[in-house]
């Protein structure tokens, strides 16, 4: 509780002789729009940042191997958060309420995502569980109300009550564990069952006898698993941007452009990093391919 509470203070530089931050260090310092975090710390105390409403980014170093709980809860300001590699555990309720995280991205060396760790944050459209996370806890992205596509690594043996609770637009869920995961109560209440539950080819009898899992619209992970129905074109004068969901263990993506009348156009190949590697054009009875570097 260091400086809990001081609602005037704007920014703050810890120097690099600081190797834990405290639990409720800077808690409600409503002010802060900012803070740097250097390499030499290991640890954020729970509640350390909590409720500071105005703080819009903060870069936490892969030295952290430790965030407790509520580190971050009710920083309404957060639009952008980077989870450190090397950090194992998300606990609870770490970054609950922060509505206005749009990025996320979670690292390999995860294991556990402790209940509540992400409720409430509205501003999550799509989530990719790494391989590693082998449980997520009851409510940890509950409410995620804009969420359209989700995967769960290939380690996932457990999903809590309500971990994805009330996200009521989610279409897709990618699952790759070859083992149905264990659940506790509903994982996914108010989640329509006509979601498609995408699993690995040589698991679909399994998912879909599963009293559970049998629930939803269980199909074969493929070439489909990239979910063309959500990928959106913005045309300009002469430009257009594509934008598609993250599917996890991808090695590469197809995007084929046909006329009014249904016929192909062309097929561009992108690899996993979105990088354009082909285009194939088809007129008539001829086909010309260009390789591209960009």
């Amino acid at each position: 509780g260091a400086f809990s509470g001081c609602s005037s203070l704007t920014s703050v530089t810890i120097p690099n002789s600081v190797t834990s931050i405290g639990d409720f260090a800077f808690s409600e310092c409503s002010s802060l729009t900012s803070a740097t975090i250097p390499n030499s710390v290991a640890s954020i105390g729970g509640s350390a940042f909590r409720s500071c409403s105005s703080l819009a980014s903060v870069t936490i170093p892969n030295s952290v191997i430790s965030i407790g709980y509520f580190a971050f809860y009710n920083c309404g300001s957060l639009r952008q958060i980077n989870i450190p590699n090397g950090l194992k555990y998300i606990e609870s309720s770490t970054f609950e309420n922060c509505p206005n995280i749009t990025e996320l991205t979670l690292p390999n060396t995860l294991k556990r995502i402790g209940s509540k760790a992400f409720q409430n944050c509205i501003g999550l459209t799509n989530i990719v569980i790494p391989n590693s996370v082998d449980s997520i806890e009851s409510n940890a992205f509950y409410g995620l109300a804009d969420m359209e596509t989700m995967t769960l690594g290939k380690s996932i043996k457990y999903l809590g009550n309500y971990a994805f609770g009330n996200c009521k637009r989610i279409t897709d869920i990618y699952c790759y564990a070859e083992r149905i995961p264990d659940i506790s109560g509903d994982p996914f209440a108010n989640v329509s069952r006509k979601a498609y539950l995408w699993v690995p080819e040589s698991r679909v009898r399994n998912y879909r006898i599963d009293s559970f899992w049998g629930e939803f619209d269980v199909q074969a992970m493929g070439a489909e698993g990239a979910n063309t129905d959500q990928v959106v074109i913005t045309p300009d004068y002469n430009t257009a941007s594509v934008v598609w969901p993250q599917v996890a263990n991808v090695d590469s993506y197809e995007l084929v452009i046909k006329d009014k009348s249904g016929n192909e156009v062309c097929t561009l190949v992108f690899n996993s990093d979105g990088q354009l590697q082909s285009i194939a054009f088809r007129a008539d009875r001829k086909s010309t391919r260009l390789n591209s570097s960009h």
